[in-house]
């Protein structure tokens, strides 16, 4: 399911949540959701079409030991109730000078990764059902959790299902001094039950120390060894594997630079959602004002996978051998106050080589791409080219140029109302002389009035296929409503209708989906009032954290003029107190001691159709009576959906005569998350927006099955482009009759 599906549902629940912990009062909420969908089943992609949920939430501020959370939520799973994503959160417990934050049940935990900051480095969040125990101050940070890794099934992602992976961590960090961070960390991951997902080895454990020293204010460098020793998939023997990770960042008023080079072996961390594992490669990335309009950008990397090959080719899987380059550079001027351009212009390769488990291939990929922003006093405007081009000498199916351009503008009519409307052109020609166009107009008004806020938006789409001559449309409207109907009880309302013709398919070609969730609150207690919400008495000097948090929908860390404020999330500066955003996406923490502090997103409390940037933390310098300013930018989510037919009539595309295949393995990115075909559909959820690779694996295809075209297909999501339905047809050879010969009785 889309995130703009989601949108008002989640901005409700955040009102709530924003509110209590404004009111600083202890309350009691119970909501009560549901989901109805409509249409064929080829269209539902086995989602149920009614999908329940109910939720209680205590939430006390002035709890003896801190803020307390308690949640209980139920669902339902294969056609049974069963107790949904619950868990307990203490927030602010002290104990030997150092501020506790508890968690049990089913928690949310970033890995505990001695990145250092470098940007090629990061693992994303890792959801568990478990306990988590974290222990921060001005220099000491400890931090220890373990359980059964989850995943967060259904739409309101309530429904979390172990994935058969067991992970437990401790680190701990101190500051020595200005100059001297050292750094700990040990980590624990069985994998011998994992099934769904592609798995690498079966046991890991391993141990790494770093250190991290600033030679100037303004040059650092960073070093860590470690030791990892692990257990292949599918083999017995144990591997002992050193590590290594060592660099320096350089941080001057006109720019940055960094470098790292970093030997991560395969047990090195083997959780499910980290990729960097078992490669040894370089990073080089820094940026640079040429002029104060003139911004300078580039990076490079070179890489090599699969460092044991020999062990790996004794074990039933293992990370590809190979090798990969990428570089990239650019350049963003700004035109007067209000007007930025960016061009940026990438090249890659990789080289894998064959093995037991991979059959190899070589692929170049190049990426042109320029963007204008925008930002005027009642409107904003964004505009995006991008040339895109994927050479596969092996694969001419894999193959392409891809254009694509788009243009977005939003003006504001008045405060609280905004039209918007968006144009998307993409054009795709691949090597063997196949291809498709698109082409997408639409637009909408949100209106905010008092305590109720409405969203109206409507698409229409049409794509042709070169070859066929075959042309889709596809048209949709998305109607949304929430606000406050009574003292303390919240509603909210999304219908989602989408006419999705498919030639040669019959059946009714309508889709809607309708999801409606009611909130009630019962606060008790006293309430308490302070300066700020989460600003604890301070004694000494202090001084104010603000800051913003925002859609960061290209990913590149900073606010572009088109990317909207994100209310309601929660922002916790270490040890020192804690906000929520605003409707302006604006924070305050105020009588934050002064010195060096750390903000970071509370993530256990992060919206589902979110997802935390490389770098949750940022450190600041707060200043006796005065504001440190910072910015955050959340990674928003969309989703991917296919198929997998047997093309029994031998056309090349789906039809009413093909019939589903259930069992076969679809992965995304070469085996970050895994899906099995369920009566010939599948669906990944929570996908971060970029270009993503889907492969059907043909080991799960049934006996005597081939590919009727590429087993890899590149798919993009953008902001305002959903991926289109992926199909893979196969083919089923048949076999040669076998006649069963008696002798003749004597």
């Amino acid at each position: 399911m889309a995130a703009r599906d989601v949108r008002s549902i989640v901005a409700i629940l955040l009102v709530f949540v924003a509110g209590t912990a404004r009111a600083q009062q202890p309350s009691a909420s119970v909501s009560a959701a549901a989901q109805i969908l409509t249409g064929e089943e080829f269209r539902l992609a086995g989602q149920n079409r009614f999908e329940p949920d109910i939720g209680v939430v205590l939430f006390d501020p002035w709890f003896r030991f801190g803020t307390l959370e308690v949640a209980v939520s139920a669902t339902r799973r294969d056609e049974q109730a069963v107790l949904g994503r619950s868990f307990v959160h203490l927030d602010g417990a002290k104990l030997a000078g150092l501020s506790w934050t508890i968690d049990a049940g089913d928690a949310w935990r970033m890995p505990t990764l001695s990145d250092f900051g470098f940007a090629n480095l990061f693992a994303p969040p890792v959801t568990f059902e478990g306990a988590s125990v974290s222990g921060a101050s001005a220099r000491t940070r400890v931090s220890i959790y373990g359980g059964r890794v989850t995943a967060q099934q259904n739409i309101f992602g309530t429904d979390t299902i172990p994935v058969g992976q067991q992970v437990y961590q401790a680190s701990a960090s101190h500051r020595l001094n200005e100059r001297l961070d050292v750094y700990g960390r040990g980590a624990h991951v069985r994998n011998g039950t994992v099934k769904l997902y592609p798995a690498f080895v079966d046991v890991s454990t391993d141990v790494s120390g770093g250190t991290r020293y600033r030679v100037t204010p303004s040059v650092a460098v960073s070093a860590e060894a470690g030791y990892a020793q692990f257990r292949r998939r599918g083999s017995s023997a144990v591997e002992h594997s050193p590590s290594a990770l060592a660099g320096a960042i350089w941080s001057v008023p006109r720019g940055w630079l960094q470098f790292n080079a970093h030997y991560l072996p395969l047990g090195y961390f083997p959780v499910l959602n980290f990729p960097y594992i078992d490669r040894k490669g370089v990073f080089a990335a820094g940026e640079w004002d040429a002029h104060r309009l003139v911004r300078l950008f580039a990076g490079a990397e070179v890489a090599s996978t699969g460092l044991d090959e020999a062990a790996a080719d004794a074990a039933a899987a293992g990370v590809a051998p190979g090798t990969q380059t990428r570089g990239y550079g650019g350049v963003r001027v700004r035109v007067g106050d209000r007007s930025l351009v960016s061009v940026r212009v990438e090249d890659g390769g990789r080289e894998i080589r064959p093995s037991s488990f991979n059959g190899g291939y070589e692929s170049d990929t190049g990426v042109v791409s320029a963007d204008w922003h925008a930002g005027f006093e009642r409107w904003n405007a964004f505009a995006r080219y991008e040339r895109r081009e994927n050479v596969e000498p092996v694969s001419q199916g894999s193959s392409f140029t891809q254009h694509d351009a788009a243009v977005h503008t939003y003006f504001s009519v008045g405060p609280g109302r905004q039209v918007f409307a968006q144009a998307l052109v993409s054009r795709r020609a691949d090597r063997s002389g196949e291809g498709q166009t698109l082409w997408q107009l639409g637009g909408g008004v949100q209106y905010s009035l008092a305590r109720w806020q409405l969203r109206a938006e409507g698409n229409a789409g049409r794509t042709s296929d070169w070859i066929s001559a075959a042309a889709s449309n596809r048209q949709s409207l998305s109607v949304g409503l929430s606000g406050q109907v009574a003292r303390n009880t919240y509603v909210s309302l999304d219908c989602f209708v989408d006419r999705s013709p498919i030639a040669l398919v019959p059946g009714n070609p309508w889709m809607t989906r309708t999801i409606v969730r009611v909130t009630r609150s019962f606060p008790f207690g006293t309430a308490r009032s302070a300066a700020l919400p989460g600003s604890p008495a301070r004694s000494g000097p202090t001084g104010r954290v603000t800051g913003i948090v925002f859609a960061d929908w290209n990913g590149n860390g900073q606010r572009d003029p088109d990317e909207d404020a994100v209310e309601g999330i929660s922002v916790v500066a270490a040890g020192d107190g804690w906000a929520t955003s605003g409707a302006d996406g604006r924070f305050v923490i105020a009588n934050v001691p002064v010195g060096d502090n750390v903000v970071s997103l509370d993530l256990s409390r992060l919206p589902a159709q979110f997802d935390a940037p490389a770098e949750p933390e940022r450190a600041v310098a707060v200043a006796r009576n005065r504001a440190s300013d910072v910015a955050i930018g959340l990674l928003p989510l969309s989703s991917i959906a296919g198929a997998v037919f047997q093309d029994s009539d031998g056309d090349g595309r789906l039809s009413p005569a093909d019939a589903p295949i259930t069992g076969a393995i679809v992965v995304v990115d070469e085996g970050a998350r895994t899906e099995v075909a369920r009566a010939g559909r599948f669906r990944f959820d929570a996908v971060r927006m970029g270009t993503h690779t889907l492969t059907l694996l043909t080991e799960s295809l049934p006996d005597g099955s081939q590919l009727a075209g590429p087993s890899t297909v590149a798919v993009e999501l953008t902001r305002n482009q959903e991926a289109g339905e992926v199909v893979f047809l196969v083919k089923r050879e048949k076999r040669p009759e076998v006649r069963k010969v008696f002798p003749p009785k004597k």
